[in-house]
């Protein structure tokens, strides 16, 4: 009993005098997460923020393969949006623009520094129905500073896009849907060939008849002369 009480005692001197421990704050970090779209064979990239000391401004860059993703729309998260700009190169693009891009650059700006955290913003892409397997997606910055013009650093983490199995059922109902066009184009082409041979019967068989008669026609002169 003595050494129950001896213990207690010492637990509540330990809360009581011994400082606790400051929590450790999280590095400042941008990253990508990335989610399934809406729409089969779509994927969303978005951008987000944690541990933010406070900036003024930010230039980063999202880097993907154009050989199996093309961007189709960029908006804007919840963090932030008290800047005064927040423009991209993909924005009002033509197709043709965005056809021969590798990197989506965002810009924001504001006359304050902000430590907001949480969605900077999201981009959305389209997979080609042929593309398998996986696809990196890289974070590129090129300046995020403060209202001093002094550069804030902070850890880049990409991610990886895996093609959902949605991808797969795309390209398989492209293929069935070629073979069966290609069934009723050899379906119509064998039909319409039909058709031609028996018209091309039809007027030898009309040809034939017409000869017959035009001699039997010559026979019947020469007899009545």
């Amino acid at each position: 009993m003595k050494n129950l009480l001896r213990i207690l005692t010492l637990a509540i001197i330990s809360m009581i005098f011994i400082p606790l421990l400051p929590v450790q704050a999280a590095s400042p970090e941008i990253y990508i997460t990335v989610n399934n779209g809406v729409n089969p064979g779509e994927y969303e990239a978005t951008v987000s923020v944690i541990g933010n000391p406070g900036i003024a401004g930010y230039n980063l860059g999202i880097g993907f393969d154009p050989a199996v993703l093309t961007p189709i729309s960029i908006r804007q998260g919840e963090a932030f949006t008290s800047g005064m700009i927040f423009i991209s190169n993909i924005t009002g693009a033509s197709e043709e623009t965005i056809a021969g891009l590798d990197v989506i650059t965002a810009v924001w700006g504001s006359a304050r520094d902000d430590s907001s955290e949480g969605i900077l913003y999201t981009v959305m892409f389209r997979a080609d129905p042929y593309a398998t397997g996986q696809t990196e997606l890289a974070l590129y910055s090129r300046g995020t500073s403060n209202t001093d013009s002094v550069q804030v650093d902070f850890v880049l983490s990409g991610a990886t896009i895996v093609f959902s199995s949605n991808n797969n059922i795309q390209l398989i109902m492209m293929i069935v849907g070629a073979i069966l066009l290609a069934i009723l184009i050899i379906v119509m082409y064998r039909k319409r060939k039909k058709k031609i041979e028996t018209l091309e019967a039809a007027l030898k068989e009309a040809l034939e008849l017409a000869q017959q008669n035009n001699v039997a026609a010559s026979n019947s002169s020469i007899e009545i002369n």
